[in-house]
């Protein structure tokens, strides 16, 4: 038999706060799905992918990139004219696909991929295949994808942090195959860069004035 309702509980006589219970269900529902943080990693859960010192060679010189930006790389140093001001930051290769540069009291961050010499650097989805296991850059973030296991990887502070949860899988898209990484698509046919990455090509020069005036120039 169905209890009758206590009316003893303040619930009962306030329907009001019943419903804000429910709102806030609504609300924490969707986030008990979201990745949540892991130990910090002991590793550096890139360096299986790339040669660092290799990358920061071939970015040596300057360069045209997204946006008309325009690039001098120096060693470890980076110097971004935007087309009205420089400014110099210490550049660091965080993933196969991802730079990071620090100094005049910001960090930003770049896509790039490297295809032998050639430099694309933009946002869109690009990766990189070692033995079976993915390194994915997508709009900046960071995943490792074993076939089983998929994480999305934080550099905070010096440190490496997973994210457990994240969701990759290999699928079949018409006559292409692609790596699902949440809610972005890495094609695996070819170069495994998406339209967005291939369509931004950047361009060497001989020094950093004949980037300046070609960017200038249009």
């Amino acid at each position: 038999m169905a209890q009758p309702a206590d009316d003893t509980d303040p619930a009962f006589h306030n329907p009001g706060f019943n419903m804000f219970k429910s709102a806030i269900y609504l609300i924490l529902l969707p986030l008990l799905a979201l990745p949540t943080l892991s130990m910090a990693s002991d590793t550096d859960p890139f360096a299986p992918f790339m040669d660092r010192a290799k990358i920061v060679e071939k970015l040596q010189g300057s360069w045209t990139v997204a946006y008309n930006d325009v690039w001098q790389v120096k060693g470890d140093q980076l110097t971004i004219f935007d087309g009205t001001q420089e400014a110099t930051y210490k550049l660091e290769v965080l993933a196969p696909c991802l730079l990071e540069a620090t100094g005049n009291g910001q960090t930003k961050q770049f896509q790039f991929a490297m295809d032998g010499d050639a430099l694309f650097q933009g946002n869109g989805v690009a990766g990189v295949l070692k033995g079976d296991q993915y390194a994915v850059c997508a709009d900046k973030h960071l995943f490792t994808f074993d076939g089983g296991d998929c994480t999305e990887w934080v550099h905070r502070e010096g440190q490496w942090r997973g994210l457990l949860g994240a969701r990759c899988s290999q699928e079949r898209k018409g006559e292409h195959e692609v790596l699902k990484v949440e809610m972005w698509e890495l094609p695996l046919d070819g170069t495994l860069r998406d339209a967005n990455v291939e369509d931004r090509p950047a361009k060497r020069f001989p020094d950093f004035s004949a980037a300046k005036k070609a960017v200038q120039q249009n």
